[in-house]
């Protein structure tokens, strides 16, 4: 059916850079479900009692908001303070010291990846995951939310990595079916011959220092 959309309030940003990435936080901090996850079954729906925050990210800052009255409460700012732009953005969930915490993980168009903690949008990592002057890596690079990133380094390279040095991210896997891999052919050796085959080597070079004498 048809969807009826009323605007209730209007946020206006001062410094009108584009907005890259937009959120709904619960009140811990963790991010709403994916709808589509939810609408596969693979996740519980929203729960929407309580307090919620929306987090705005553009270019140059990232702002957070409580919801409903969308008061600002934390604000980052990237391009006033340090220089730099945003990219990419992306929510992910890290495990530290037996603890999930949900943090904001931001690309920089130099290069390196700031991860905020959410709410309070305090910097806890800083790595330099992208060299500043591949601008192909910079375009086609995917976080995931489990805290690893996918980039194109060349056009047929593509390279994992864990944004965080100390946590470490499953790699992906590949089923192959039965007989897809080939065969390896065993070859057994003696031990005797191995040690003949040691030997040679040794014998030539005596016999070219006794031709040399």
């Amino acid at each position: 059916g048809e969807a009826n959309l009323t605007i209730a309030k209007e946020i206006k940003l001062h410094h009108r850079a584009p907005i890259v990435f937009m959120c709904i936080l619960y009140h811990s901090g963790f991010p709403l479900p994916d709808p589509a996850a939810v609408a596969a079954n693979k996740a519980s729906g929203p729960d929407m009692a309580g307090h919620h925050y929306l987090v705005v990210c553009s270019e140059e800052q990232v702002k957070l908001f409580t919801l409903p009255q969308l008061k600002a409460k934390y604000k980052e700012k990237l391009t006033a303070t340090h220089g730099v732009k945003v990219r990419r953005v992306s929510t992910i969930k890290l495990k530290v010291n037996d603890q999930t915490n949900n943090y904001l993980a931001c690309l920089l168009n130099d290069g390196a990846v700031n991860i905020f903690s959410l709410p309070s949008l305090y910097c806890q990592y800083k790595n330099s995951l992208v060299a500043s002057d591949n601008q192909a890596a910079k375009l086609y690079t995917e976080i995931v939310s489990n805290g690893s990133a996918y980039i194109l380094e060349q056009t047929n390279l593509f390279k994992h990595y864990s944004l965080v040095k100390s946590v470490q991210s499953q790699c992906a896997e590949l089923a192959l079916p039965e007989g897809a891999r080939p065969a390896v052919e065993v070859v057994l050796v003696d031990k005797q011959q191995l040690l003949s085959l040691k030997k040679k080597p040794r014998l030539k070079q005596k016999a070219k220092r006794m031709r040399k004498k």
